[in-house]
């Protein structure tokens, strides 16, 4: 089997999900990139790093015949990364979606957390085996669109539960994953298990919890994935659960706490930052943020999103971008 891995040496993957999108969750965004110089105005530095950090990305909804890209107006955020949501694989137009790509040149991730009926850490065998083929189709879908990761909280539905899970339904969970790790071996596809708080899970809330489940299940492509959001809910700091995680951390989400415009909050960026340029991180780097104004009513009430932080997606990615970029540059000057 041919396995991806996260080869020291390549560029930070740079980039936005799909889940904030323009005119209320319309099947049209943007995916675009442009060069680090660009955005963070030519130095010697800049060009020093630019082999580094110079991958860039933001996501685009999508809906079945319905999968296009904005290209002039995007453009100006610096994306070349996208993260489709694939809450729903069977609804998707791979055919549509790997034109786009190839047209604005842009590398695809995948994410998704499962439903009540494909939730995979459960003694219900049937469920099991529902989020497998699930995951299965995700990594046939990503297959199709070139992707490399898969990621989210693949084992489970993200909602609050109301009591511990158990040792049978988290080892089917395990079981069912190892599978699709190693079908997506074969396509040269890794697979991420999401860090989320205790609000989302009653499993994987620490980044030593994730690391302790990905190496039970054993899998060479498959990583933890941290998001900065999560962490600053759970963590005791910013740092240590990155060093801990080491190699096998292989995405990354980053998010302030509330949501909105990065560096507005109180996640402790410069320490995150700082920490994966300690453990000589490589792998995506992708901006969440939600708003009422923006994102779909279903998603906003999944993930209990009740205010409205901000109404311009362009202005939003462009800031975001221009933050991320800085971050990575400065820990990397340190």
């Amino acid at each position: 089997m041919a396995v991806p891995s996260r080869a020291s040496g390549q560029r930070p993957l740079l980039g936005v999900p799909d889940n904030f999108l323009p005119e209320h969750f319309l099947p049209e965004h943007w995916v675009t990139s442009r060069p680090l110089e660009d955005v963070a105005g030519p130095s010697k530095e800049t060009e020093e790093h630019a082999n580094r950090v110079s991958w860039v990305g933001l996501g685009g909804f999508h809906r079945r015949r319905c999968f296009r890209f904005r290209g002039a107006a995007e453009q100006k955020a610096g994306f070349d990364l996208i993260e489709i949501p694939l809450l729903d694989p069977n609804d998707f137009d791979v055919e549509a979606g790997a034109e786009a790509l190839r047209k604005y040149g842009q590398v695809a991730t995948a994410s998704l957390g499962q439903s009540r009926e494909t939730d995979m850490t459960s003694e219900d065998l049937e469920q099991v085996a529902a989020g497998e083929a699930k995951l299965l189709k995700c990594v046939e879908v990503l297959a199709g669109l070139g992707g490399k990761w898969l990621t989210g909280a693949l084992y489970s539905e993200l909602r609050k539960y109301d009591e511990p899970y158990t040792d049978k339904a988290r080892a089917n969970g395990q079981s069912a994953l190892a599978n699709v790790a190693d079908a997506a071996a074969e396509r040269g596809i890794s697979l991420g298990v999401e860090v989320v708080n205790r609000y989302e899970s009653n499993m994987l809330n620490t980044a030593r919890q994730a690391l302790r489940y990905v190496e039970e299940v054993d899998r060479p492509n498959l990583y933890v994935h941290l998001d900065s959001y999560h962490m600053n809910i759970e963590e005791a700091d910013m740092f240590t659960p990155i060093l801990e995680c080491g190699d096998r951390l292989g995405y990354v989400h980053v998010g302030e706490n509330h949501r909105g415009y990065l560096g507005s909050g109180t996640v402790n960026f410069t320490e995150f930052f700082h920490a994966l340029s300690a453990v000589g991180y490589d792998g995506p780097v992708v901006f969440e943020s939600f708003s009422t104004a923006v994102v779909h009513p279903d998603l906003s009430r999944m993930l209990a999103v009740w205010r409205n932080l901000w109404a311009d997606s362009e202005e939003l990615a462009r800031q975001a971008n221009d933050y991320i970029r800085a971050q990575i540059l400065g820990a990397q000057s340190t």
